[in-house]
């Protein structure tokens, strides 16, 4: 018996303790899952999962940069969370170079130029992973791409008028939230040029009043 991952939890019967991801599913399994927060960690089965993704999973065009609709786009950030969920599985079980394949697969399958950074918590756990493996120069990269965009998304929200601007409160949060903990997320992984350089530009945010935490 299999759940799609893409589904609300109202329609998983109170089941999820007994879920084992294995793709965009989660089959029902004699296992109970003993995690505080089941949601942020799932019961994954790394060997099924990461050969569903790896070897079945059929990538189409999203590579190419084609235009993704709105629809389309939330599936591309489902598969983004997928991603990182396993990634971060193969990492607690010291299996780094099989968890940079998978990085560097969804990266590759589902680049900005086809769904831009949608959900900034998302992309921010892609790049702590991408730091946790060890491979600086793309975590370093994707970060620095990242501020960018989530800083122009902050000034956008921020010229709004006030009935319109209301509407983007959450965001507005979520973004300032998110520059903040990539400052420290690199700091944390001792790259020391680039902690400079966000904790200036935070800097100058904070000074603006552009950058808000409550």
């Amino acid at each position: 018996v299999y759940f799609a991952v893409t589904t609300g939890s109202e329609a998983y019967l109170g089941l999820q303790k007994y879920f084992q991801l294995e793709g965009m599913a989660y089959r029902l399994v004699p296992i109970k899952n003993n995690s505080a927060n089941i949601e942020e960690e799932p019961r994954v089965n790394t060997a099924v999962m990461y050969d569903n993704m790896m070897h079945k999973f059929k990538w189409g065009n999203m590579g190419k940069g084609i235009y993704l609709d709105e629809n389309v786009r939330r599936m591309a950030t489902d598969m983004r969370i997928q991603a990182s969920t396993l990634a971060d599985a193969l990492i607690k079980e010291n299996k780094k170079d099989s968890a940079l394949k998978v990085l560097n697969l969804i990266q590759d399958s589902i680049p900005k130029s086809s769904c831009s950074f949608e959900s900034p918590y998302v992309m921010f756990l892609l790049d702590r992973d991408y730091y946790a493996v060890g491979d600086m120069k793309k975590a370093n990269t994707l970060a620095k791409d990242m501020f960018s965009t989530f800083k122009k998304d902050l000034l956008y929200y921020n010229s709004l008028e006030p009935e319109n601007a209301n509407y983007y409160h959450q965001n507005v949060m979520q973004t300032g939230y998110i520059l903040q903990n990539m400052m420290y997320m690199v700091q944390n992984f001792k790259q020391e040029d680039l902690e400079k350089d966000l904790t200036e530009r935070l800097n100058k945010l904070q000074k603006s009043g552009e950058l808000k935490t409550q």
